[in-house]
């Protein structure tokens, strides 16, 4: 059994590629199937506009999540402060 070589696969493959983009320039294989298509424009615009939207929300989550989380360890440092203050100081708080 012959095994190929580097040089004769590559040949090949050049080969094919040509013969490729001779069939696609003579038969004007070189326009767009997408752009005559006007229900894959709609699904493509409800896609974006799906896309945006959910981008959006999840910015908004992030702001959530960062602010409660802001939120939270204020309130863990006043109740850290609290006690420090009721424990070594005496001080009650009302």
């Amino acid at each position: 059994m012959d095994t190929m070589t580097t040089e004769q696969i590559d040949e090949i493959a050049e080969r094919a590629a040509r013969a490729a983009i001779a069939s696609f320039i003579r038969h004007n294989d070189g326009s767009c199937k997408l752009c005559d298509d006007e229900e894959y424009w709609k699904n493509h615009e409800a896609q974006h506009q799906f896309l945006t939207e959910l981008i959006a929300t999840l910015k908004k989550l992030q702001e959530i999540k960062w602010s409660t989380l802001k939120s939270v360890v204020a309130v863990l440092g006043i109740a850290f402060a609290c006690f420090l203050m009721l424990t070594f100081f005496g001080i009650k708080i009302p």
